[in-house]
């Protein structure tokens, strides 16, 4: 698995670009505190140290990092926990979470 990376004009931002989805088709973005509550993959993250927040989108993870942390530091176990959570063949969110966010749009959102 290739990984892009790409920074932000914030230096505290990462964005990491799998190349495969991130989030299911249909599935609005996960902003940082979603992402923790509902993702897998963001739990996983979230248990390297410095990583402060993550948010997900349909194609990438943006990844927050503490003040006091380095990116070349930083990025190996980034890397690493992207695509262990990948060759694990767990979902980046669960099924019934994505069920749950698409009847809430259908019903509050987007009512008939």
């Amino acid at each position: 698995m290739f990984i892009q990376t790409h920074p932000l004009d914030d230096p505290a931002y990462m964005r990491f670009t799998p190349g495969e989805a991130v989030l299911p088709m249909g599935t609005p973005n996960m902003a940082e505190t979603d992402a923790a509550e509902l993702s897998p993959l963001a739990r996983r993250l979230l248990r390297i140290e410095e990583v402060e927040a993550v948010a997900l989108s349909l194609d990438d993870v943006t990844i927050r990092r503490s003040e006091s942390s380095e990116w070349y530091i930083l990025k190996p176990a980034i890397l690493g926990a992207i695509m262990e959570h990948y060759g694990s063949g767990d979902p980046t969110v669960a099924d019934s979470t994505t069920t749950r966010i698409l009847e809430l749009l259908d019903d509050r959102i987007r009512p008939a």
